[in-house]
């Protein structure tokens, strides 16, 4: 049993690639000042990606209220989320002015989900995509472990 306290942070995607070494090739050999880059899962299930994200989080897990599996409008796995008033805002703004883009979901330094904003989301939000019930499940999880506002108990299989 490992105790570690989750961090949580979604940021803006400004690129990703296959490996560290292309993303920065497209970018001039170096990471922008404003930027980072964070591994993490890529589009195909156990593909491995590496994101060029901002340093500055639109939202971080003290900004989360809850997180839990749901269903879309085609009887889809989902995650539906809701934020506290500040983060509210804070995502209202950022996605708002960014439908279209990705944002990184990033547990303890990794990237676990990078889906596209359809939309703005104020308060509440969905997150949806090609996921299985239990993609979903585990996703809702790392939200949930990512707004804890103290250690949580993860063990490894």
């Amino acid at each position: 049993m490992i105790k570690t306290t989750a961090q949580l942070s979604l940021k803006l995607v400004e690129d990703v690639a296959s490996s560290r070494d292309a993303l920065l090739a497209a970018h001039g050999g170096s990471v922008p000042d404003n930027m980072e880059v964070v591994e993490g899962m890529g589009d195909q299930p156990g593909q491995s990606a590496f994101y060029l994200v901002r340093r500055e989080a639109a939202i971080t897990g003290r900004d989360l209220k809850n997180a839990r599996v749901g269903v879309d409008e085609n009887n889809l796995p989902d995650v539906a989320f809701s934020l506290n008033p500040t983060g509210a805002e804070k995502f209202r703004r950022a996605t708002g002015q960014n439908v279209g883009r990705r944002l990184a979901i990033i547990l303890d330094g990794r990237v676990e989900s990078a889906p596209t904003i359809q939309s703005q989301i104020s308060a509440e939000g969905r997150i949806t995509g090609r996921y299985t019930a239990q993609e979903a499940d585990e996703l809702a999880k790392i939200l949930r472990a990512g707004a804890l506002p103290a250690p949580s108990s993860t063990c490894s299989s």
